[in-house]
């Protein structure tokens, strides 16, 4: 952060905390309560990790649906009409923490933190901070913490359902 601040401006870094201050809230929205229930769930089955991913990618897609067609209002009440664009582009990454939130659900139940740190700290670095430099030394703005954003959540995704894989096969129950 110290040196992406000695390459971008104040107001890229306030135009980039609007967006992630909407986009905290819709994933917020879009989570609430399914890792805790995924991780102190009692009757945890198959069919419970199951419905966790269907309800979880639907509603992820569903509050990034909402953003991304609402994004023009809310630029509008920011006074900045970039952040629309900006909103719009971050709603790619919904559907990645829908996955996200199960598998790491699953992997704080089975205890692997050290697999959950590696994760965070990993995508973080790469994505966020050495992707991101590399943009703002480029010329993106703003832009390149978008990027680096995007790639963080996806790149942790992709890591978090390497190290606990979701079974997406269709439940079958009393042999029909």
């Amino acid at each position: 952060m110290v040196i992406l601040a000695r390459i971008l401006t104040p107001a890229d870094f306030g135009l980039f905390a609007g967006a992630m201050a909407i986009m905290s809230i819709a994933t917020v929205l879009a989570t609430a309560g399914l890792t805790p229930s995924l991780v102190s769930s009692e009757s945890f089955s198959a069919e419970f990790a199951k419905a966790a991913i269907v309800i979880s990618l639907g509603t992820c897609i569903s509050i990034g649906g909402i953003v991304f067609f609402l994004s023009d209002l809310i630029s509008l009440h920011f006074l900045d009409e970039r952040l629309s664009q900006i909103l719009q582009l971050m709603c790619v990454v919904f559907p990645f923490v829908g996955l996200k939130s199960v598998s790491s659900g699953l992997c704080q139940r089975k205890f692997k933190f050290k697999q959950i740190a590696l994760i965070n700290f990993s995508s973080y670095f790469l994505c966020s901070c050495i992707c991101a430099i590399v943009l703002a030394y480029a010329g993106y703005g703003y832009y390149s913490l978008v990027i680096g954003f995007i790639l963080n959540q996806i790149l942790s995704s992709v890591a978090f359902l390497y190290f606990e894989k979701l079974d997406f096969s269709p439940a079958l129950r009393g042999g029909h």
